[in-house]
């Protein structure tokens, strides 16, 4: 006998039938008990993608971009001239703030950066050591959802001039956000001076 002879028995249509049988049962346990196209449209429904959590930003509406300049021209004089409740007037409370960060309190390294406890008393500590800050640019940046807080928040960059009693004046960039909501500071970092 030669090979051509020999018969191999075909298994191909044998493959074909057994692996259509596992896609008809795996496609009958997707759909579950029920029947045909509207329990498919009810599987697409519930898989199709849901609306987002982020709520309106109807708060930030009323902010433009020479309020959220105000109200940071107000902390900066509030700043300088020493006030006692500066940390209750313009700082976010304490399940909205982020931080307040500046060379001396370096923003994430320092935790006290983040702790808004520390505030009165740091800012006490600038005003009787002379430290003045002026605003000498100012740019806004928009608001963004923060979800670590779950508001929105208007941000901006700054320019500040930086000074301590008699010493030269030096420039001190640096970022912040207001919280929509409060109108408070949630985040202010003074990148250097």
């Amino acid at each position: 006998m030669n090979q051509s002879s020999i018969r191999r028995p075909r298994r191909r249509p044998l493959l074909l039938i057994f692996g259509g049988l596992i896609v008809a049962i795996a496609f009958t346990v997707w759909l579950g008990p029920g029947n045909g196209w509207s329990v498919i449209k009810t599987k697409l429904a519930s898989e199709a993608p849901r609306p987002s959590a982020v709520p309106n930003s109807e708060p930030c509406r009323t902010y433009s971009a020479e309020r959220t300049r105000h109200v940071i021209a107000a902390f900066l004089s509030a700043y300088n001239a020493g006030t006692p409740n500066i940390t209750d007037r313009f700082i976010a409370p304490a399940g909205q703030f982020q931080w307040y960060g500046a060379p001396d309190r370096v923003f994430p390294d320092n935790p006290a950066s983040m702790d808004r406890e520390t505030l009165p008393a740091y800012f006490a500590a600038k005003h009787a050591a002379g430290e003045r800050l002026e605003l000498r640019d100012f740019s806004f940046n928009g608001s963004t959802y923060n979800a670590d807080i779950h508001d929105w928040i208007l941000n901006f960059g700054y320019t500040l001039t930086h000074t301590v009693g008699d010493s030269n004046p030096k420039a001190a960039p640096g970022k912040g956000a207001l919280g929509c909501k409060s109108g408070k500071i949630v985040v202010w970092l003074i990148e250097s001076w």
